[in-house]
């Protein structure tokens, strides 16, 4: 299973370096379910690997002059805020049995495992049905709307970062599109680099509080990377659309796996 695991890590850099999201949503099942990590020692996990591969992922945009500080400081820092204020506040108070629906109980890991599969069906949708491509047509005029929108998907994005270890670059991506009006390589490079901070720093506040085996984490950061630059040079010959469209309809099965595994066949 974990060299299935290790296979599907570097499925997941090559769609960080062709797209700059969409992999990292499916880190922390690969850590869960093949792996089997608990949730919360997985999210920090899922931080740090995810946070390295978009490191690296961001460097090639960079270079090349795809990159908008000032969009990535007006969204970063109500994503960092809220990774920090989440990852001191909220997630510590959230209690291991949440409740109990006769012989089945709701723990927060079941909770986190279901959020992460909301997600996940939110993500498969707007990837499939083309919406980030639908937004970025549109016009919104209200700059202090499109700013309050902005901090609001920026504070979003961090609480999902933090909760559950992903990247949020498929809620990014759109909301530099239509907010910022940046262009596709401009929103992926920025979106790899506001993913790469909020994902180290999320890290970062959890590394005193969990057992790090970095002898694990470490080669899956590596194998994830080798994928990330698999990517960088297969972005110019693939049709990164219809791969879109491939990976939306993967990460939708993955989520109603996740949610049968973690309801029916629990009380089955």
């Amino acid at each position: 299973m974990e060299l299935i695991g290790l296979f599907l890590w570097v499925i997941i850099g090559i769609l960080f370096g062709l797209m700059g999201a969409g992999g990292s949503i499916l880190t922390l099942p690969i850590l869960v379910y093949l792996f089997r990590i608990d949730v919360s020692t997985a999210t920090t996990y899922s931080l740090f690997i995810v946070g390295s591969i978009s490191l690296i992922g961001s460097l090639s945009y960079i270079n090349q002059g795809f990159f908008n500080k000032k969009a990535a400081i007006d969204f970063g820092i109500p994503s960092l805020i809220s990774v920090v204020i989440t990852k001191i506040f909220i997630a510590p108070i959230i209690p291991d049995i949440l409740f109990r629906i006769g012989n089945m109980l709701f723990t927060k890991d079941t909770f986190l495992m279901c959020l992460l599969a909301l997600i996940m069906l939110t993500s498969s949708y707007r990837i499939v049905s083309h919406r980030a491509k639908h937004h970025q047509n549109s016009n919104i005029n209200n700059n202090s709307n499109q700013n309050i929108l902005l901090t609001i998907n920026g504070i979003v994005v961090g609480f999902l970062s933090a909760m559950i270890g992903v990247g949020g670059g498929f809620l990014i991506i759109p909301a530099l599109i239509v907010f910022c009006k940046l262009d596709i390589k401009q929103a992926v490079g920025t979106s790899l680099a506001i993913i790469a901070i909020q994902s180290i720093v999320g890290f970062i506040s959890d590394y005193f509080s969990h057992h790090v085996d970095w002898s694990l984490i470490i080669p899956i950061t590596a194998v994830a990377s080798i994928g990330v630059i698999l990517g960088s040079l297969l972005s110019k010959r693939v049709n990164a659309e219809k791969l879109k469209v491939a990976l939306g309809w993967f990460i939708g099965l993955t989520a109603f796996c996740i949610i049968a595994e973690e309801t029916i066949l629990k009380i089955m």
